[in-house]
């Protein structure tokens, strides 16, 4: 059985320095897919992060917050580094 998907696609134009372009276009050819793939997914991981962020701030407002053991914890199991906000 033959299911054929027909996706509206916008197209935007986007300004980047020259740097910035060539490593995008690296990026994108490393991986295997077109640079408007590559952007896509960009801004898709991006937009996912922050509305995680902004549904954790809910959580914490509505519970208690993370304390400094789970926040470590949980950046270690994702691989990342914890950037500590000073006021």
């Amino acid at each position: 059985m033959l299911f054929i998907l027909c996706m509206q696609v916008d197209r935007i134009s986007v300004a980047m320095d020259s740097l910035l372009k060539e490593s995008v276009r690296d990026a994108s050819t490393r991986d295997g897919v077109s640079i408007s793939t590559w952007i896509r997914a960009a801004a898709s991981e991006k937009l996912s992060r922050e509305l995680l962020g902004a549904a954790l701030e809910v959580w914490e407002a509505e519970s208690m917050p993370f304390c400094d053991a789970e926040l470590n914890r949980a950046a270690k199991t994702l691989g990342i580094s914890r950037n500590v906000k000073t006021p």
